[in-house]
């Protein structure tokens, strides 16, 4: 659970990515909701089997992030040229 809060707030610290750490609000979010609810498709399964995707779904989430901000900063400056 630390490695997974550790990724988005490196982002969010170092390089000003906002859409990880919202999606990470989101995960702790729903897992808080799982603790008061007990139900079959809580989020706990996935921590066990498939524990890379939260990980790489915030990578995923980066990465979109960083790509939209580099093509407006091109834009940017194609404009002013």
């Amino acid at each position: 659970m630390w490695i997974l809060a550790a990724v988005p707030l490196y982002l969010l610290v170092r390089h000003l990515v906002v859409a990880p750490a919202t999606v990470l609000t989101a995960f702790i979010l729903l897992n808080v909701q799982a603790e008061f609810t007990a139900s079959p498709d809580d989020p706990h399964a996935l921590y066990f089997g498939a524990w890379f995707l939260y990980p790489g779904s915030l990578l995923i989430v980066a990465g979109i992030e960083i790509g939209l901000r580099r093509l407006q900063l091109a834009q940017r400056l194609r404009l002013k040229t």
